[in-house]
């Protein structure tokens, strides 16, 4: 009985968020249109009406609503796991794929890509610790990365290999490879959704603009820039980090964009020590194959045009373009050119 009752609620939920009349037991989320500022939506929600706190990830491994009653039924709470499995476990004969979380810390935006990249391609995000206040951000890509190859080797002890991410994510997957290729493994495909080699600054440069990162932040989480959400960027200079990080989070409620209530000082500070791990990260040369996929409409060019990569790779690098900005790549209804570039590249990488 207890269980009806919180299929109903949450079936309830579901339709609210995605705007549907009603929603069957077996939906799944992200089939009937649900993207990732949705997802952060419902989880207010369902903390709402239910009192459980689940990480965003649960949305992944209990897609429907069915399942995530389930999930919620259950007692204990999971101990937390950088490992994201978008895929059925145990389904798929390819090699799996390991994707990277960009600087926000979570794996949402991969939702789209995962699905399309179909059933038979064993795909797992790799989240940052963090995310529900309850850890401290590790703060290198070197410690990122070393945390996350441990996971990894859990799932696939043995190479070859085959790593990606978006944005810092495809960073944080190159120095993966690095780590791996140490430890006499092979990485067969590291593959980039427009990622640059970080802009390093020296160790004597004062910390990071907190109120610029304020700034990012927003836009990382929500897709949208400052402008679009109203916000007097002279005025944000003025106020102290945790104040600006409160006008930035009102103004994205006020605008539809974030579901009033939702804790995102937790967010924010694996956003920020992520952002500081990229800016004092050098990676190493290395002859390894990047596939690197950009978009038209350049964030911060480097001058190259292939985000830096060619003097640390050479001719290993393969480059892409495709239209969009860097927050639409992995979005309709370019994520289907992303994720047959990707597939493309994965298959490359088994005859190679």
């Amino acid at each position: 009985a207890a269980l009806l009752g919180t299929l109903g609620v949450i079936a309830g939920l579901w339709a609210d968020m995605l705007g549907h009349e009603r929603v069957g037991v077996q939906d799944d989320f992200f089939e009937l249109g649900g993207h990732s500022l949705l997802a952060v939506r419902l989880m207010a929600a369902v903390h709402r009406e239910t009192g459980r706190k689940l990480p965003l990830s649960a949305l992944f491994q209990a897609p429907s609503v069915e399942r995530f009653a389930v999930l919620l039924g259950e007692a204990e709470p999971k101990p937390f796991t950088p490992l994201v499995p978008f895929t059925k476990e145990g389904t798929g004969s390819a090699p799996p794929f390991f994707c990277v979380h960009p600087v926000g810390g979570n794996v949402l935006a991969y939702a789209e890509l995962a699905r399309r990249l179909g059933p038979d391609q064993p795909f797992y995000g790799l989240q940052a610790r963090g995310l529900d206040g309850t850890d401290q951000p590790l703060d290198t890509v070197e410690s990122l990365a070393a945390s996350y190859v441990r996971v990894v080797r859990g799932v696939q002890p043995h190479g070859p290999y085959h790593l990606g991410g978006w944005s810092l994510g495809g960073v944080i997957a190159y120095e993966m490879a690095h780590q791996l290729r140490e430890a006499g493994e092979a990485v067969e495909l590291v593959a980039m959704i427009d990622s640059y080699v970080p802009q390093t600054v020296p160790d004597s440069e004062p910390d990071l603009d907190r109120t610029l990162a304020v700034g990012l932040f927003a836009q990382d989480l929500m897709g949208v820039s400052l402008a679009e959400l109203d916000v007097d960027t002279a005025e944000l200079a003025t106020l102290e980090p945790e104040a600006a990080l409160a006008k930035v989070l009102e103004s994205a409620a006020q605008a539809g964009a974030l579901p009033p209530g939702v804790d995102a000082t937790a967010l924010f500070q694996v956003f920020e020590a992520n952002l500081e791990a990229a800016r004092r990260y050098h990676p190493p040369a290395m002859d390894q194959r990047v596939v690197r996929i950009q978009a038209e409409e350049l964030v911060d060019d480097t001058g190259t045009g292939d985000g830096g990569w060619t003097a640390l790779v050479g001719d290993r690098l393969e480059s892409h373009r495709l239209p969009g900005t860097h927050y639409t790549l992995l979005r309709e209804p370019v994520v289907q050119s992303v994720a047959e570039l990707l597939m493309k590249a994965l298959r490359d990488a088994g005859k190679k």
